[in-house]
């Protein structure tokens, strides 16, 4: 059996390794409707994308779908996350740097340069806006606690080598590490610094 509503004719066979295996095991192929037109609302929020290679974070309006702008940022960015307020963004930089970001203006506001020792991968913010929490991906490990305010590192927590992401429950009261090289998260307690 071929599609016909397709740019081309698609015969069953074709369409067999894009189909999940419960429809695979049917003895015909269900109809795919036409994609329907996306509705656009000028509330949807903007889309955040680091730009590894580039040394840039992209701010993409969802609607239209569009690049708004491209924010320059220390070398080898890799996760940003908007405070709680929507005001500003963290952006961590792999090459020693936490960039803060003023999404009013969309620039670059302030750059805390970290000890070498300190390689910024995961990023969460604590649910009142007050902390931010940086894993160090590399051999030490761990995790930098950031006053927000200040925009110093208040304490440094001890970790299994390379933690990599980095979540804190809804309520603020635990923070829990993922590793990339082992096959365990670590559970934090919470966060009195």
């Amino acid at each position: 059996r071929c599609l016909s509503d397709w740019s081309s004719d698609v015969c069953s066979s074709d369409l067999a390794a894009y189909l999940p295996q419960q429809l695979r095991d049917l003895p015909f192929l269900p109809d795919v409707p036409p994609s329907a037109n996306p509705v656009c609302d000028a509330s949807y929020p903007d889309v955040f994308q680091t730009v590894h290679t580039q040394a840039l974070v992209t701010r993409i309006s969802t609607c239209p779908f569009k690049i708004k702008v491209s924010i320059p940022v220390v070398t080898r960015p890799l996760q940003v996350v908007m405070t709680p307020d929507g005001s500003s963004a963290l952006v961590t930089s792999f090459d020693n740097a936490v960039n803060f970001i003023d999404l009013a203006t969309n620039t670059v506001t302030y750059t805390l340069m970290t000890d070498p020792s300190i390689n910024p991968n995961g990023l969460a913010i604590s649910p009142d806006g007050t902390r931010a929490y940086i894993t160090s991906f590399n051999t030490n490990g761990g995790v930098a606690v950031i006053d927000l305010a200040s925009r110093t590192i208040i304490a440094t927590l001890s970790t299994n080598a390379y933690p990599q992401g980095v979540t804190i429950t809804p309520d603020g009261s635990e923070i829990w590490i993922t590793y990339r090289s082992e096959e365990h998260t670590s559970e934090l307690q919470s966060l009195r610094h």
